[in-house]
This record gives C-alpha cells, structure tokens and sequence, in this order.
C-alpha cells in the first residue's frame, strides 16, 4: 500500500480487492496492519508452522530480521510485540478495532496463539511436539477461557451470529528472561448497555 504511486479511494480499495482476490488478505499501511475478513476459511494462514515461521523472526541473538518482519500477519505484529517487550522492557499493546463481523475478536485469538506458544518454541519444541504431549499449559488455559467469556457477552446481529457486546482488554504477563507466560487476566469495558436485553 504504501508503495503506490497513486494514493486515493479508488485506488486503495482497487489494490485491496486485487489482494482479496487472491486469498491475501493482510497488508502493512505503514506500521499498520489492515486484515479483510475472508468470510471463509483459509488453508495454512494461521496454522504451527505459521507460529513457528514468524517466531524465527526473533533471531537467537533476539533481534528482529526486518525482511522477514515486513511480510503482513498478524503474527508478525505479535512477534514484534514480543521482540520489543523483551529487548527494551517496554510494555507492548495490540490494538485490534473494526466494524461488526470484521474479524476482531479472532484476530486477537491469533495474536493471544501465538504469543502463548512462545514458551515452547523458546524451549526448542516444535508446537507438533507439544500437542503430542497432550499436557495442558497455563498458555492452553489463557485461551480456553476465550470461548466461556463469549458465551457470557456476546449476541447475535444482522452481520455476526457470535457478535461482542463489549470491549474485551486481555493482559498477558510474560516472564521475559525465562521467555515464559506466568498468567492472563480480562477485563471487560465498554459494555453496550442500549443492546443488553433485560
């Protein structure tokens, strides 16, 4: 996006559609990644070796590769987050906003699913490893509570059958020099009180 010589409506959502077409459906606006919601399922964008491909941006010597950070995924705002958590102690906030139905609520799925895999990409285990394993992490419990929060503020509207009724601000604590998730806490905001019904 930021590369077109022509920068108007009509040209960005040209460029978009075009992307949307082939199935890609992320891309940086600046530092801002901008996600279309496919409304379909697409094989192989957010599966393990997704996690682990963007996790190698963290190089051994914790360094971000800037070639392979510049390739738009959520993933790739996640593992910058985490880069930039670690190597300069800075707190890091995602921000993910959209209309209904955009896809915010699974973009933060994806974000929370990576970030809780580092612990055991950190450790040299392959994410395939690790479900063998079949043990329940703490990570496995952050977002296993996903699903029991929704059922309790979410409705269903003319564009989402599974819509948020409220704002949802989720805190991962990190135990940055063991690279390790210590726990999660949610705390809800911005309930939609004129949608609640009674």
């Amino acid at each position: 996006m930021i590369e077109m010589n022509e920068l108007n409506n009509a040209s960005l959502l040209h460029n978009m559609w075009s992307w949307y077409a082939r199935d890609e459906i992320q891309t940086f606006v600046g530092p801002t990644l901008l996600i279309v919601n496919p409304y379909k399922w697409i094989d192989d964008l957010f599966n393990n070796q997704q996690i682990e491909k963007y996790y190698s941006i963290i190089g051994a010597d914790n360094h971000i590769d800037s070639k392979k950070a510049l390739e738009p995924h959520i993933f790739s705002v996640a593992a910058s987050s985490f880069w930039q958590l670690k190597e300069n102690k800075i707190k890091q906030a995602i921000v993910i906003s959209g209309e209904s139905g955009a896809g915010k609520t699974v973009s933060a799925k994806y974000a929370m699913k990576f970030l809780t895999n580092i612990t055991t990409l950190a450790k040299g285990k392959s994410l395939e490893e690790k479900e063998k394993e079949h043990q329940v992490t703490i990570e496995d419990k952050i977002l296993d509570c996903n699903p029991i929060l929704e059922a309790f503020g979410n409705a269903k509207t003319v564009w989402n059958n599974n819509s948020s009724r409220f704002g949802k601000y989720v805190k991962l604590v990190f135990d940055t020099e063991n690279i390790e998730v210590l726990g999660a806490y949610t705390l809800n905001y911005l309930l939609e009180k004129s949608r609640v019904c009674v």
